[in-house]
């Protein structure tokens, strides 16, 4: 008997595998905002060139939280045409990127960590 046929992406969708955005550099600032339905968590970097888009913070892979831990990595495209990036001052090569948190995922979680190429940091809730 032949299998069925499907409409899903060959190679699965990309929630089933890993993200493959490069990791932003290092996290520069981060920040956690309660709200009345769980926290927002605010991170921002500064990439290397212009032109970084789609970026995210992307729940880390893996069991998630753990040990009280929420994890998320940072991560973007790169530019589309490196040829075409430019340098530029810092504030225009910045990414501010956020994400939510319900109330009933935070249960058993003391912290939240971002992770970037060059470490990370982790704020208590």
């Amino acid at each position: 008997r032949d299998e069925p046929e499907t409409l899903d992406p060959e190679g699965g969708f990309l929630s089933d595998r890993a993200d493959p955005r490069p990791l932003a550099p290092r996290v520069e600032s981060m920040a956690i905002e309660r709200v009345a339905s769980g926290v927002i968590v605010r991170a921002t970097t500064v990439m290397p060139t212009q032109g970084y888009w789609d970026a995210d913070l992307v729940p880390a892979p893996g069991e998630n939280p753990r040990d009280g831990v929420y994890r998320f990595d940072f991560r973007a495209w790169p530019p589309v045409d490196p040829a075409q990036a430019r340098g530029g001052p810092p504030r225009s090569r910045e990414l501010i990127v956020g994400a939510f948190i319900s109330a009933g995922d935070l249960e058993n979680v003391r912290s939240v960590a971002v992770v970037a190429q060059a470490g990370g940091i982790s704020r208590g809730i």
